[in-house]
Formats: structure tokens, sequence, C-alpha cells
């Protein structure tokens, strides 16, 4: 038998609350069907009898085709809900259509994903579906021919979301195979006597700790708790509303950062039409600006968050509240508001992105870029460190290279006699701080690699014996380092004290610039 079962949060106890208004009697199409006696348990059930719906297809062809006695033509459906209480929780199970009856703010988030992560025999996952942090959400759902183990699946689990998993039970008493995600559906043999203990049994594996063979899967963990979403949301108003000195945990991530190099500057719209303009997405400088917008009847994150190119035409719109990345702590646990909604980091994922840093991301020992000036922008700092050294560096900052069929691109801010590619961003709360550093460097370390053209761009913007740098007809990765260069504070640790994200982005593109060939590494440059 295949059960899809959902279970009900503590305070759903009575057994019509699992659905939703308007689903029973007397106005609701549900009626109840009394169960025999006796049961080992207490249990309803009730039944969507013979519900009749059109088949979109007649109003279609009903025209142009003669259908004889067309009023006779319908599609037929049967659905059944089957509640039963089990040490004092209400579970339901569902079969047609009767998952729609359901009440899912009183269902317990993820009840059928964690079933399957503690559950799963770790060699025999046949797919999973995922969705990705970034800004723009992108589902992806893979699926093997034979089962598996997670190696097997191409999900990057410390920057993706997993929402379901489907496998082979290595529990029998469970049953043979199960897809989890936020109800369970469970393949097994149990019979209606035995459904009591069964759910018991699901109860007991949700109360476990994760298996270390799935732990990875559940680093990163969807928050639809409706009260802990609520209580996060608080915090992220309390942020907002805060002074602009005290914005360290905040962060602003525009919806498109393809997009980055049209904005020439932003608007901040309230609901009234009221405009500020900004020059940069700086959050400092939005919060700023906040308190001229908001009125009484509107949340700081409803704000709309406008990029403008050269010529006044809007080319970025979305709410304030979907720009902001907000990392806190709540209850002792690490929670990260994105684009997508909240997500909680387990500790594991964070550890390990810090130790992957420190092998992957740490500079040669005796590496150092010049100070950073405590009066200079970053346009300044790159142009002072090529004039004070110009035996050991070249300013490419602000020189684009165009290739056709694609934007102008920089190709880095500075490049040293021995062919180092260093990338420099200051560490603000700008929402390209970070991700623009990251883009930039591996979307010119490709071109440099794979297009001649981009190489010829590149020697026109070089002078004298720096030309000899840049090989026209093939470049080799081991002729350059790719350095992350960051300006911050002496006494900020770099990359130890970044947000989360930041750190991924970091991590992720070192990863790929890896895979090219390239060594990289961050480097921090001191702040006077």
């Amino acid at each position: 038998m295949q059960f899809n079962v959902y279970l009900f949060a503590p305070e759903a106890r009575e057994f019509e609350e699992v659905f939703r208004e308007g689903q029973l009697p007397p106005e609701g199409p549900y009626e109840e069907v009394p169960v025999k006696s006796p049961a080992p348990f207490e249990a309803r059930g009730y039944l969507l009898r013979n519900k009749r719906t059109v088949p979109p297809w007649l109003s279609f062809f009903r025209e142009h085709c003669d259908f004889r006695n067309a009023e006779e033509i319908f599609n037929q459906s049967n659905s059944f809900v089957f509640v039963l209480r089990i040490d004092q929780r209400l579970f339901v199970l569902t079969h047609g259509q009767g998952y729609l009856a359901l009440n899912p703010s009183l269902t317990v988030p993820g009840f059928g994903l964690r079933i399957a992560l503690n559950a799963v025999d770790p060699q025999k996952v046949r797919s999973t579906e995922s969705r990705n942090l970034r800004e723009t959400a992108t589902l992806k759902q893979l699926v093997l021919s034979r089962p598996s183990s997670l190696d097997q699946f191409e999900v990057s689990f410390n920057r993706e979301l997993l929402y379901r998993l489907e496998g082979g039970l290595g529990r029998p008493e469970i049953g043979t195979r199960i897809r989890g995600s936020a109800s369970c559906g469970v393949a097994t043999r149990v019979t209606f006597e035995q459904l009591g203990d069964w759910c018991r049994g699901l109860l007991k594996v949700q109360a476990e700790k994760t298996p270390p063979s799935m732990e990875r899967a559940d680093w990163l963990r969807r928050v639809t708790d409706p009260k802990l979403v609520e209580h996060l949301d608080r915090l992220l108003d309390d942020a907002l509303q805060a002074p602009a000195g005290e914005a360290e945990a905040l962060h602003l991530s525009p919806a498109n950062i393809r997009e980055y190099n049209q904005v020439e500057k932003y608007r901040l719209r309230n609901a009234h039409g009221d405009i500020i303009e900004i020059d940069d997405l700086d959050i400092a400088l939005v919060l700023s600006h906040l308190d001229e917008l908001i009125s009484v009847d509107e949340a700081p994150t409803a704000i709309s968050l406008i990029g403008v190119n050269a010529e006044g035409e809007e080319v970025i719109a979305q709410s304030l509240g979907s720009a902001v990345v907000f990392e806190t702590t709540y209850e002792g646990d690490r929670y990260l508001h994105t684009p997508e909604g909240w997500v909680y980091i387990n500790p594991s994922l964070v550890n390990w992105v810090n130790q992957q840093l420190s092998i992957l991301a740490s500079p040669p020992e005796d590496y150092r870029l010049p100070d950073w000036p405590e009066d200079a922008d970053e346009g300044k700092y790159n142009s002072e460190v090529a004039v004070k050294d110009s035996l050991t560096y070249f300013c490419l900052d602000k020189k684009l290279v165009t290739v056709e069929g694609r934007s102008r691109i920089e190709v880095c801010d500075l490049i040293t006699r021995t062919g180092d590619l260093i990338h420099v961003k200051e560490f603000t709360h700008s929402s390209q701080a970070i991700s623009h550093l990251v883009a930039q460097a591996e979307g010119s370390s490709a071109l440099l690699l794979n297009d001649r053209r981009y190489r010829e761009g590149i020697h026109k913007q070089l002078t004298g014996d720096w030309k000899k740098l840049i090989h026209l007809d093939r470049t080799s990765p081991r002729d350059h380092q790719v350095v992350l260069g960051i300006g911050a504070p002496r006494a900020r640790r770099i990359p130890d004290s970044l947000p989360f994200l930041s750190k991924q982005s970091l991590l992720r593109a070192i990863e790929s610039l890896s895979i090219q060939g390239f060594r990289t590494f961050v480097c921090h440059i001191p702040k006077a």
C-alpha cells in the first residue's frame, strides 16, 4: 500500500482542525465516514465522493467535433482523508486529491524530508530536488537510473536547499520506499491494525539524529514554520530601522548581478511615489534614508528598490525586502534571510565553509599588498599603488575590454610584473562588495584563457614591457595567479569575519578558478 502521510503540529488537537475552512459539512464537499469498532486507535475518515469535472479539452473541441451526448462527458474522481490520533499527535493519510483539503499552516514543515533523511538506505537514493540560494531561484531535479549514494548526485549541499529526497528504505519496519518532502509518501505492507504503531515508528525516526551519511544534505533547511518566520521577520524589521552605523549583519543582493554594469544609480520609492536617489547600493546609505520614506502603514521591506541606467531607464526593480541578506541568531541557531526567504544554517556547514576557505583561500605566507590609505576609495587606491611602485604594478582599473557579443569587461584592477591578476574591492556593506569582485574574477579569467580577441584587447591597454605578460596565441593558467584583494580594517580578519554568503561566493569562485587551472587566493588589504 502507498501512503501519503502528514504530521500536524501539537496545537492541532481536534480532527476538524486539519482541514481548510469550507471543506467539511454543512458547506464542504467532504463527508465523514465512520470507522468500524473496535479500532486500536482513535480515528476518522473523510470522503470526497464522485467529484465530477468537465475535461478541459472538451470545451476546446466541442464546437468543432460532433460529440454524442456531450453533456454526459466528464471526469470523475474520489478523494479520501484518514485522520488518526497517536500519542496526542494527529497524523493524516491522504489519497487522491485529499491533500488539497488540508490546512497547511498546521502541518509540520519538512516532516517527510526529515523521515527520508533519517531512514533512506545511503546506497539507495533514487532522486533529489533542490533549489539554490541565489537571487534567481533555480529548481533542480535529478533522477538516477539505479539506486546510488548521494555522491552520485550533482547537488552542492553547501549552497542548495534540499526540498525532496526519494529512495529505498533501510528500515523495513517503515516500508520499502519513500518520497519525502512536506509529507512522506511511503510504500509499506502494514495492515490497518498496525497503522498506530507504524505512525509511532515515524515519530521515532523523525526525532533521531540525521546519520553521518546524510548530514550534508541537511546543511541548509528552508524555514517554513509561520511562528518562527514571524519572529525572524521582526528581527529583520528591527535591523532595518536601527542606526546606519549598526548595519553589520545587513547586506543587499541585487536581483540580477548581470545587469550591474548597466546601473548608474539607484532609487528608493515608497507606496506614495516619494523617491530618493542614491549613488550606490550601500546598506548604510540606504538605512540613512529609510526614515524619510517609511510611513506608519508601510514596512521597511516594502520600499521599492530600483536600478537606473545612464539614460534614466529602470533596469532593476524589486522590493527592499527581497534584496536584503540578513544573518542573525535566534535561540542559539543561525538563520539567513535571502531573496528566497529564511534559511536555517546547520553549524556543520559553517564549520565546513570556514575549513575550506582556510585551506583554499590562504595566500602564500610572504604575499602582501600595499596598505589602503584611510582617505582613498578603490579607484584612488589602485592608481596610487601603480604610481608608487610602477616596477611591480600596472593599473588596469576602469580600462575595459570590449568583446563582440559580450558586455565590456574589466580585466582586473592591478597586474603585477609576475602576471598576478589582482581584483580589488573595499569591503563595505555594498551589495556588490564581494559578489561583483567574484563575478569580475571569474568572467575575466575565463575569457583570458579562451578568447584571443580578449587577449588582444588587454594588449592594447598595456604599455611597453607589460605587454609581454599576455601571450596572444595561447595563455596558460600557470602564467597567472588570481588574487582577490579585500580592503578592510587591519583588525578585521579576512575572510573569517565576512558574512556567510560572502564566504560562499569566495569559495565558489576559488573552486571554479581552480578547475580552470588558476592558483587563486584571498588577500587582506589592511586599511589604515
